[in-house]
């Protein structure tokens, strides 16, 4: 039976990216890449018009979730996916690529038959409006969280004002008045 292929072009806020790096995959017995793409209204029109939305919610966006396996079922290598900015130079592999980054993604669909789920495979990414990525070991605390008072202060104990360093690294304080230092000519 002949597969139908066709190659599609959507774009929407990467999620969860990762695309530089092999990940072990759900069962633990491979790797892969992956990566989720939060679809707008437009592009969730489009999903559902080729027949891909086998999705999961969060929040309001509906999102589709993309995974290449490092290895095909005959045991030879698949292509990692292609990252490029926006005009079309290589992506440092360096630089990872945050959630909230807007992307256009390629990616191939194979229509498997009647009664079958459409297979998608991403091609390759192109970095609109690059969102750095920040590890975060821990959600920020709610206002309602009982410790919310405790973090605002620690944070506020632990800044540094730039005229504060600068006034204390020059021998100075923030309270000196500079002024009478300068001489009229």
């Amino acid at each position: 039976m002949a597969v139908n292929k066709q190659i599609v072009y959507m774009r929407g806020r990467l999620q969860w990216a990762k695309v530089f790096d092999l990940v072990p995959n759900y069962n633990k017995d491979g790797y892969e890449w992956t990566f989720d793409l939060a679809l707008d209204r437009d592009g969730e029109k489009q999903a559902k018009q080729y027949k891909v939305l086998k999705t999961k919610e969060k929040g309001e966006n509906t999102v589709l979730s993309f995974k290449q396996k490092e290895l095909r079922s005959n045991g030879s290598a698949n292509n990692p996916i292609t990252v490029t900015d926006a005009a079309g130079k290589p992506w440092p592999t360096d630089t990872a690529l945050g959630n909230d980054t807007v992307a256009d993604v390629k990616f191939e669909i194979w229509d498997f038959g009647p009664g079958k789920f459409p297979g998608i495979y991403p091609k390759a990414i192109r970095v609109l409006d690059h969102v750095p990525y920040e590890k975060q070991e821990f959600a920020p605390l709610s206002a309602d969280d009982a410790f919310f008072s405790k973090a605002q202060e620690s944070e506020k104990a632990h800044s540094v004002k730039n005229d504060d360093f600068v006034g204390s690294f020059l021998g100075h304080t923030a309270s000196d008045d500079l002024d009478d230092d300068v001489e009229a000519l």
